[in-house]
Formats: structure tokens, sequence, C-alpha cells
């Protein structure tokens, strides 16, 4: 990943990440709404050449496109790197790191990944007893969709002719703080059914495990089956009730404790 034209392309991410744009709620009476780019969600630093708080490798080039665009070579690009920090300060964000010796002190040679790390102020509210932060989740939504289609990126740093990212060469791998709850929802729902199938099947298994029938209700393994059952449920209700009512926001997380709880018992 680390030779100029390689580089170049992560440049050329970097630019399209830039430029996404979104649209912000109407608001104050303001039916036009306005737009936001990432400088104006982002945390701040500039202290690196860019304004907003960013980690990468690009920081040695100051995120400038013409000084990465001047290195002579894959080797001139390699002097830059190795002249600004050693390799303990570069696992922070270049993966598969390979050196020229053994030596903690040997400069670089090559590296198999890199990544951009991007911070956003957290501008959170409680909506509905959930954190919601609108404008933070709408550009990550955006930033997601363009990293998942590659060949929409372009910009005046690639290598290429025609300034688009060469899927051929390179990988992109998105992530971002919506990923989980965008995966935990999309999971929860399409296994809704299997679910209730997974509760009805623990309740079955529980009076066949105990599995003694009595006219005597209190000698009922039976009974104490559903007693179980029926516990797990009214100590998931009364702490999802009492959470909420001291401020703790239900995450997808906690749809594991119903399994936990069982477990216990």
């Amino acid at each position: 990943m680390l030779t100029k034209e390689n580089l170049q392309q992560v440049m050329t991410i970097y630019q399209a990440v830039n430029n996404i744009t979104i649209n912000t709620d109407t608001s104050n009476n303001n039916s036009t709404g306005s737009t936001k780019q990432l400088i104006n969600l982002c945390l701040r630093d500039n202290s690196n050449g860019d304004p907003c708080l960013i980690s990468s490798v690009l920081e040695d080039w100051l995120y400038a496109p013409a000084l990465l665009n001047a290195e002579a070579n894959d080797t001139s690009v390699l002097n830059t790197i190795n002249s600004k920090n050693d390799v303990d300060y570069y696992e922070r964000y270049i993966g598969g790191i390979q050196t020229l010796s053994s030596s903690a002190n040997s400069n670089i040679s090559s590296a198999d990944a890199v990544a951009i790390y991007y911070f956003l102020q957290d501008n959170r509210v409680v909506v509905d007893g959930e954190y919601v932060d609108e404008e933070a989740e709408a550009w990550e939504e955006k930033y997601l969709d363009l990293m998942q289609s590659p060949t929409a990126i372009s910009g005046s740093s690639s290598g290429n002719s025609n300034g688009e990212v060469d899927t051929n060469d390179i990988s992109i791998y998105p992530f971002a703080s919506r990923s989980f709850g965008d995966e935990f929802g999309s999971a929860i729902q399409g296994d809704i059914s299997l679910l209730l199938a997974a509760y009805m099947i623990l309740l079955v298994y529980v009076a066949i495990n105990l599995g003694k029938l009595d006219p005597h209700f209190i000698r009922s393994r039976v009974g104490l089956a559903f007693a179980v059952l029926l516990t797990v449920g009214f100590a998931i209700i009364c702490s999802i009730g009492l959470a909420s009512a001291i401020g703790v926001i239900y995450t997808p997380l906690h749809s594991v404790l119903p399994f936990i709880l069982l477990g216990m018992y």
C-alpha cells in the first residue's frame, strides 16, 4: 500500500470523503434547510494540514495532493514516511508493516493496509429513549454508501487518467459508529421469527429436562420450569422499566440478557 500510486488512490478517497454533503433538517421556519460537510461535523485540530482531526499516513504530505504527486517514485515516498516518524507511531494506522531489519529503529519497507480515521463531534441527544445524532448519522450513511461503491469515488489526486479508484489494486473496508447498530438492527429484524422459536424451544427443553408431572403443584417440576421462565420474563420487564426510569438507554446488546438469565437458572 505504500507505493506512490496506491497512496494517490488513498488521497482520492480522502478527498471524496471530505466532499460528502448532507442536507440538514429545516429549522427556524427555513424551508430550504442547509448543507453540511465533514468540516462542519468533525472535531477540529488543524495541526497536520487538515482543519479536522484525522489520523492517516497522508498527514506526512499535509493532506495535499500536490505534495504527494511531487514525490519522484516509490522510494521517495518511503523516504518521506521514514523521515517523519518511527514504526511504533505508524502502527496506529498502517497494518502489515514490513521493515528492512528486525531492529526497533529499522525503516519501513512496505505495508499491507492503511487506515484513515475521521473523528466527528458528539452531538447526541435522547429522543424517545434512544441516543440520536441525526447529522452525524446522515453523514455516516452517505460515507458508507460511497465506500461500498468505490467506482463512484473520483478526484484529482489519483494516478489514473480518469481519477477513479482502481479496485483491482486496493480493497476498501468502511466502518462507522452506526455500523454496529445497522448490523444489529438488520439481524434482529430478520431473525424475529427465529428468536420466538428459540424461546419456545427453551420452554419445551426446560419442561422436559425437569420433566415430572405431579398433581400437587408444589412438587411439579414442569410447574417449576414455567415459574423459572415467568421469573425471567418479569425480571427483564422490570429491569427495562427501571433502566428507562433512571435514563439508561436500551441497546441491541441487551437482547442477549434473557439467555444469560436463563443460563444462570
